[in-house]
């Protein structure tokens, strides 16, 4: 078995990857957090909150065609009733089941009640898949001409080799200065907060 199989079969790695990954595509999980009054971290995905599954769910079909996503969930995001709720189940278990049929690569079947119950191994191994979509989606909007939607390789093109060195340093420093905002706000917030108790 190889390191990266023994990984994902880890539930507390597979956590830390898929949050990891949610936060590069831009989740605000400290936003996230107090509006649904859960906790949202890499351990959320062992016991997994309906709501907040379903709130992922949506992030993760924006982050792939923002567009086609306003389409698609108009009538029925946020949804506020059993109907909506319905419609929004449906919604996404259709969407996948285009993107079986028109992805690049392979993905596994699912069957309509994984997106009903968020939640277990088979809506984590759902989520991973939307997951590497949606980073996949958001490389080709940003950088077109990039191929790099697999692990980099050595090249014997020098300028390809500088090219994929300049990309992954850029990607380092731009997460890194992500990470540093959102730490200095979430400190100023608390800041605040003990301010105002006292």
């Amino acid at each position: 078995m190889s390191a990266l199989q023994t990984c994902l079969t880890d539930p507390k790695e597979t956590g830390q990857i898929l949050f990891s990954s949610l936060l590069i595509l831009g989740l605000d999980a400290t936003a996230l957090e107090h509006t649904l009054r859960t906790p949202v971290n890499q351990k959320m995905f062992v016991h997994m909150n309906k709501r907040l599954g379903e709130t992922i769910l949506h992030f993760l079909f924006v982050c792939i065609d923002q567009e086609k996503a306003a389409k698609v969930f108009r009538d029925c995001w946020p949804f506020i009733d059993k109907k909506q709720e319905a419609q929004f189940h449906k919604a996404t278990f259709e969407w996948y089941k285009s993107l079986q049929q028109s992805y690049g690569q392979p993905l596994p079947a699912v069957v309509a009640k994984t997106f009903m119950a968020p939640g277990g191994p088979k809506f984590t191994s759902t989520v991973m898949t939307l997951t590497r979509i949606a980073l996949h989606s958001s490389i080709a909007r940003k950088a077109p001409d990039c191929t790099l939607l697999h692990f980099p390789s050595h090249s014997r093109n020098s300028k390809f080799n500088r090219k994929t060195l300049f990309l992954l340093q850029a990607s380092k420093f731009a997460h890194h200065q992500n990470f540093i905002t959102k730490q200095r706000t979430r400190q100023e917030i608390l800041r605040s907060l003990r301010d105002k108790a006292k």
